[in-house]
């Protein structure tokens, strides 16, 4: 008789104890941002120049943002 009543507590842990991970794992997993909730917005737009001349020094590197107005580069 002392063997069920163990084996009841021994049953009721196992249970318990993974239903409580069970639920702190799906509390975490609900806080985690994931990309697909993510999306990009960019504009891009073309640069082009009406004279031939040629570049004397470049203001901003390979894709870094620029804001509009900013000098890209001196002719």
């Amino acid at each position: 008789m002392q063997h069920k009543n163990k084996a009841k507590f021994v049953y009721l842990g196992i249970i318990v104890s993974f239903t409580l991970v069970f639920m702190i794992t799906i509390g975490v997993q609900m806080n985690i941002p994931y990309s697909s909730r993510a999306f990009l917005e960019y504009q891009v737009v073309p640069v082009y120049s009406k004279v031939s001349e040629s570049v004397e020094e470049i203001f901003v590197n390979n894709g870094e943002h620029v804001k509009i107005g900013q000098p890209l580069f001196e002719v």
